[in-house]
């Protein structure tokens, strides 16, 4: 008796028989019983007969196979609802058809990416089906599965309600929410690739384009375009994808700069990746397996150049083998799912994802930074840090033009320390990098947060006063005047400590009500008043 309670036990599980109740609208975790047909030639007729001795979770994988599986779902509908669908999570099945009997024969509903989606029974990507099953009956399903991708996926059974109001509704939202960020970010980093003109720039944008393409066409996105036939074409953006990871990654830790030698090395990579592009585009099959073997390596070659980059001391080397150790785990995480080697589940299968998403932002935050600094050090003087002639410059013409068309005046002081080749002359160019840098800091000190101080040429500096008179500028001009006469310089002499103090000339000028006006007559203006200021004796400012 005990022998035939397990072995009734044990056709039970077998036959997968699935309880369908009012209190469970959603289905994610169960049991189904499998056989494999290595030949791909049993019909549905011969499979029905077959007794089904294996069994898998509804989330499995087992990797890449050449046959066709089969599976055998049974239902007992013990609720009130009689509308149920059946929905599988994977986009990239060549082909996924349900069966059911009806009057001694089998009914077929064919889905998969042999099948447009204005074909099937639903309008998803994923195959779906709907499942008519009367209150108190029993019915069982056959499926039949076959793709030259990985057979890999989960199975999940809704209430018709529920996957009509939160199941697909939730999942395109996610994928909205999560691809708009992509493109996003896509447009900000093309924006900072356009202003800096910079190929590393230009190769991340590529890279995360290539990126957003792939998890659009491997999420079943791709087939709402009316493209299925094309969807194996669209696996062009894996190797693409790959190769501009490399040159991004061979420019951002400057691998030409450290290791000539690898980076000849990398960018032999990146061309095999560039010839695998048109050989996946003329058949998937078998180059799509070669990029998937292949890319592994590179992901272990660039890490082993993050850690020596590392190890010279490059900080950004640092940030770049965290986010991307990271990011790589993930992806063989995913990788390890579809080849069959662990489980699937929400985790293994989706973290590369969010791994992604967040090296992503990472990357194009420390680029953002990247881009900052740059122009910081493109704007700004090296010794000092004031804004130098050309960002004046460029700064001084959209003030002449707002002035125009405001009417407003603005002013402009030209400052030159006095005597200064002769503080260069008797204590030496250190002391004379002392002297600008000290007086910089006081023009700051001095100046509001709209001026605009600027170096101007070796002792001369250049400060632009919006919206402000003549006899404003005065005023300031003679507060950064008497500040400056108050500085002590400290000379670091090994014998004796000896302080010495400075002097500047201010030239002024106004701008005018003129349509002819130009910026070069201000400057003009003001570089003559600074030259009188020295002729009238120096530490003073002049203003005809």
């Amino acid at each position: 008796m005990h022998f035939l309670f397990i072995l009734l036990a044990l056709t039970y599980s077998l036959s997968a028989n699935i309880i369908l109740t009012d209190d469970k609208k959603m289905l994610d975790d169960f049991t189904l019983s499998y056989l494999y047909d290595a030949s791909h030639l049993l019909n549905i007729d011969q499979v029905s007969k077959k007794e089904f001795t294996k069994t898998t979770r509804s989330q499995f994988s087992f990797g890449y196979v050449n046959g066709t599986t089969w599976y055998k779902l049974t239902l007992t509908n013990k609720s009130h609802s009689e509308e149920y669908v059946l929905s599988f999570l994977e986009a990239f099945s060549d082909g996924l058809n349900l069966y059911h009997e009806e009057n001694d024969s089998f009914v077929k509903s064919e889905n998969g990416l042999l099948v447009p989606l204005d074909k099937r029974e639903y309008y998803d990507s994923y195959p779906t089906f709907s499942l008519k099953i009367k209150k108190g009956e029993t019915k069982t399903y056959y499926i039949e599965a076959f793709s030259k991708f990985s057979s890999a996926g989960e199975f999940i059974i809704y209430e018709h309600k529920t996957y009509s109001s939160k199941g697909k509704p939730l999942l395109i939202a996610l994928y909205m929410f999560y691809f708009g960020s992509l493109i996003m970010v896509i447009f900000f980093n093309l924006f900072l690739s356009i202003t800096n003109k910079d190929r590393l720039f230009s190769y991340y944008t590529a890279y995360i384009f290539f990126y957003t393409m792939f998890v659009f066409v491997a999420s079943g996105f791709d087939l709402y375009l009316g493209y299925e036939h094309l969807h194996g074409v669209f696996h062009i953006v894996s190797p693409l994808l790959v190769a501009f990871l490399i040159l991004f990654s061979s420019y951002f830790l400057q691998t030409k700069l450290f290791y000539p030698k690898l980076y000849k090395l990398l960018m032999l990579n990146f061309s095999i990746y560039i010839v695998l592009t048109p050989l996946v585009f003329i058949t998937v099959e078998p180059w799509i397996e070669v990029v998937n073997f292949i890319t592994p390596l590179t992901f272990v070659m660039l890490i082993v150049i993050a850690v020596m980059t590392s190890i010279k001391g490059y900080s950004l080397a640092k940030y770049y083998l965290v986010i991307m150790l990271t990011y790589i785990a993930s992806l063989a995480l995913m990788n390890s799912v579809l080849m069959g080697y662990i489980q699937n589940n929400h985790f293994n299968r989706y973290i590369f994802m969010l791994a992604s998403y967040l090296e992503i932002l990472t990357f194009s935050v420390l680029l953002a930074s990247i881009y900052n600094r740059t122009k910081k050090e493109a704007d700004r003087d090296s010794l000092t840090g004031l804004y130098n002639r050309r960002y004046f410059s460029n700064e001084a013409d959209k003030q002449l033009k707002l002035s125009k068309i405001k009417k407003q005046a603005f002013s402009i002081l030209m400052i030159d320390i006095d005597k200064f080749k002769g503080i260069n002359d008797r204590y030496g160019h250190p002391i004379g990098d002392k002297v600008l840098i000290q007086t910089s800091n006081r023009l700051i000190r001095q100046s509001r947060i709209q001026d605009i101080v600027s170096r101007y040429g070796g002792e001369e500096f250049i400060i632009l006063l919006p919206n402000t008179t003549i006899n404003q500028a005065k005023v300031i001009a003679e507060v950064i005047r008497k500040d400056v006469e108050k500085m002590l310089i400290v000379l670091d002499d090994e014998e004796e400590e000896e302080e010495i103090t400075i002097t500047i000339s201010i030239g002024l000028s106004q701008s005018v009500s003129s349509e002819n006006l130009s910026m070069g007559t201000i400057i003009q203006e003001a570089d003559a008043n600074l030259y009188r200021a020295k002729e009238s004796g120096r530490n003073r400012v002049y203003y005809a």
